[in-house]
């Protein structure tokens, strides 16, 4: 009796154990995904942004080339527009270095991911395991739950004594199902979340 209430205890930790695995192994992939691909969106856009300035002060120092001839002020916009699209372009490079960093670690962080989901398979393995030994271990008491019916029916003497072993063992029996309840709605998340 002393060994199925210690298993049963075993068992329970056991799959609480895992589920506290499993979501925080799946919170941190979520964050690190999430946070690359801000990361990425936010500096594609500067990227875009830098290559519409640059092409439009392009634009602008033909014009003022082929306005020198007429007018001062146009060739003040040309010096100005020459000054700004080495800068622009200076940007516009480092820009695209970062982009392509940021390209490789999203690598990195993709193949992360894998290596993350692979553990919550094996989490989810453990799980179905414990699952398992809990649904054993409730037939087993259900099996010995009928044998002291039986006993108790047969044998007035004992009648007390079988009468206090079958309301604790029903006990079990009830507290195992309902740990075997949660266990299978347990598995069920884990189904949804994979």
């Amino acid at each position: 009796m002393k060994t199925m209430e210690e298993a049963l205890n075993a068992a329970r930790n056991r799959g609480m154990e895992t589920k506290s695995r499993f979501l925080e192994v799946e919170e941190q992939r979520r964050a690190e995904r999430a946070g690359a691909e801000a990361e990425v969106s936010e500096l594609s856009g500067h990227l875009k942004r830098a290559r519409r300035e640059v092409n439009q002060l392009k634009a602008e120092l033909a014009d003022a080339k082929s306005e020198l001839d007429r007018s001062e002020t146009a060739k003040k916009q040309m010096e100005a527009a020459s000054s700004r699209v080495p800068e622009l372009e200076a940007e516009n490079g480092v820009l695209t270095m970062r982009i392509r960093e940021l390209e490789s670690s999203m690598a990195g962080l993709l193949s992360k991911c894998e290596d993350l989901e692979k553990q919550l398979g094996a989490v989810k393995a453990d799980y179905e395991s414990e699952a398992e030994k809990t649904k054993n271990a409730a037939a087993e008491l259900e099996q010995r739950l009928d044998l002291e019916r039986e006993h108790s029916r047969a044998s007035k003497k004992g009648k007390e004594l079988a009468a206090a072993q079958l309301k604790e063992l029903e006990e079990q029996v009830f507290e195992l199902q309902s740990e075997n309840s949660k266990l299978e709605v347990d598995e069920a998340n884990i189904r949804t979340f994979s």
